[in-house]
């Protein structure tokens, strides 16, 4: 539980009409895990791939060579996550598949360990793969 008076720095609240209000905050933590930190080392390390060193090639492989692999039913499979690319035959390179071995916050570790630690070889593979952040919609 968070302390209230943090609580009301952070998220000040204001009303109309007196009222009697009771807010509870919770936070949450997330720790990273020493495997997470070899794998974010081992993208740091570098050389970093490219998709365009690989991602079309593999991808026309798997669909028998066809131009249209976009249109075979295990594509959008693979990017919504129920379906891996070893089933498909497919073995990306290593800094890749390091990036999908951190897990589902995998984008979130890698910026935030490039905002901390920076490397050439860890900013090329974000460049590379066109990773950011969410930014809220501007107005």
């Amino acid at each position: 539980m968070v302390p209230p008076a943090w609580t009301e720095h952070l998220l000040p609240l204001k009303l109309s009409r007196s009222a009697d209000i009771r807010r509870a905050l919770i936070g949450r933590i997330e720790l990273v895990a020493p495997s997470q930190r070899a794998l974010l080392r081992r993208i740091a390390a570098g050389p970093a791939s490219s998709p365009d060193q690989w991602f079309e090639t593999e991808f026309k492989k798997a669909a028998g060579g066809r131009d249209d692999y976009f249109r075979a039913l295990w594509y959008p499979q693979v990017f919504d996550g129920t379906r891996t690319l070893a089933s498909l035959g497919i073995t990306p390179p290593a800094d890749y598949r390091a990036f999908l071995e951190l897990g589902r916050f995998r984008m979130a570790l890698l910026l935030d360990e490039q905002s901390h630690h920076p490397t050439p070889a860890m900013a090329q593979f974000i460049r590379n793969y066109g990773l950011r952040g969410w930014e809220p919609p501007r107005k």
